[in-house]
């Protein structure tokens, strides 16, 4: 059986038009329900973000107002039960949408998130991650060149803001 992809975002609307597997929201996913500002470098920008991002040689001057939702608001709307997997990449804001999850953090088996650059922007750390995470029964992973390697504790040598792929696995489901 194949699972129901919800796809919260701006610019893969049309992706996945007609797929009958996908249903896309236009809306950020976000600690707030409300409305947020994105900023971006042009309409459409794989690089948008709910930051004013400062990368070198980029203008963030593109900015529009867009409906934003907390995750456990948008699985409780859409009736949505079980999650299976949460991947994120939205530029900065995983930790942002993870504090969304607040109520329905311990029903979700596996998160992905990307660590790197945009967290320097956000102000964010591997560590806000590592408490938010191991503290809800979390075990966490970083990709790497020989697959997934533990992260059996936390370190601040962990803090390198090199775009890194993480995944959160809770217990049991491995």
């Amino acid at each position: 059986m194949l699972a129901r992809t919800l796809v919260a975002g701006h610019e893969r609307r049309t992706a996945f038009e007609g797929d009958q597997r996908v249903s896309p929201h236009k809306l950020a996913l976000s600690d707030v329900d409300g409305e947020l500002t994105l900023f971006a470098d042009k309409p459409g920008s794989g690089i948008a973000s709910l930051t004013k991002r400062r990368i070198v040689g980029v203008d963030f001057s593109h900015e529009e107002t867009v409906a934003a939702q907390t995750f456990s608001s948008f699985v409780r709307s859409h009736g949505v039960g079980k999650v299976d997997v949460l991947k994120m990449d939205v530029e900065g804001h995983e930790l942002d949408v993870l504090r969304g999850t607040a109520t329905i953090l311990r029903d979700i088996r596996v998160i992905q998130f990307e660590f790197g650059g945009a967290n320097i922007d956000t102000r964010t750390y591997l560590q806000d991650y590592w408490r938010m995470l191991v503290d809800n029964g979390f075990s966490l992973y970083r990709l790497g060149p020989r697959g997934a390697e533990p992260i059996r504790e936390y370190s601040e040598r962990d803090e390198v803001f090199v775009t890194t792929n993480y995944f959160a696995v809770a217990s049991g489901t491995r």
